[in-house]
């Protein structure tokens, strides 16, 4: 081999997320669930979606530079010989989130963790939720054409300014999310949670556990959430006001 036939890769800790990925059965649960023809496509939807997550986990890229992230990346190691950088372009990555968006994303994502809780016996003795919302800028004036209502309302990041939609997640004591959800920027978090204890989006095997009590008044642990608010008495902070 020729010395400019060479190249350096920085892989990072793509071969260990993928490696998971596959473990938990990513691409086959969404490849299952979501509509495709295995005769016009060269790579599953299941499998952009794998590319995508390790993506993000790796160095997140808007979805027309993932291409780009994989050609330093060692791709027939990670997906097969027959696959190439250019198989991950933002057309292809685009029909993949489609098919994604018509299957319940929300019931695929509580499917995939419930795979993780029994495959690896991860305790789910309580649960807690909470909401985050996310700002964004533009005018987003197409609803209700669009299902998702990105508008005005409680902004948790201080920028009432600007509109917003919201991430809803449902996790155990120590912050691992077992359900996941996206909503409408101006829905209270006091109907969210009604909407989780009334409806399937914690999956009903979950629910069946005997020793999984639901805390819809505690949001998910996290290192910032600790931080805030360690050794502040419990009365300082109430999520469900």
């Amino acid at each position: 081999m020729a010395i400019e036939d060479l190249r350096a890769i920085m892989p990072g800790a793509s071969a260990l997320i993928k490696a998971i990925c596959d473990e938990l059965g990513v691409a086959p649960v969404i490849d299952e669930r979501v509509r495709w023809d295995e005769q016009q496509c060269k790579l599953s939807p299941g499998t952009r979606i794998v590319a995508m997550i390790v993506n993000a986990l790796v160095h997140r890229t808007p979805l027309y530079q993932v291409e780009e992230f994989y050609a330093g990346q060692d791709v027939t190691r990670l997906f097969g010989p027959s696959v190439s950088a250019q198989d991950f372009n933002d057309d292809a990555l685009a029909r993949a989130l489609d098919a994604l968006a018509e299957a319940e994303p929300r019931t695929l994502f509580t499917q995939l963790a419930l795979q993780a809780v029994l495959r690896d016996r991860i305790p789910v003795k309580t649960l807690h939720a909470d909401t985050t919302s996310r700002s964004v800028y533009g005018a987003y004036e197409s609803y209700p054409t669009q299902p998702l209502h990105i508008t005005y309302g409680n902004s948790k990041e201080h920028r009432p300014d600007l509109k917003q939609f919201l991430f809803g997640l449902v996790t155990n004591a120590e912050g691992f999310p077992v359900a996941a959800t996206v909503h409408d920027g101006n829905l209270a978090d006091k109907t969210w949670n009604e909407q989780v204890q009334s409806t399937r989006q914690i999956d009903h095997r979950i629910r069946s556990m005997p020793t999984t009590p639901y805390d819809p008044c505690r949001p998910p642990v996290t290192k910032d959430a600790d931080h805030r608010f360690r050794g502040k008495p419990t009365a300082a902070y109430d999520p469900c006001r």
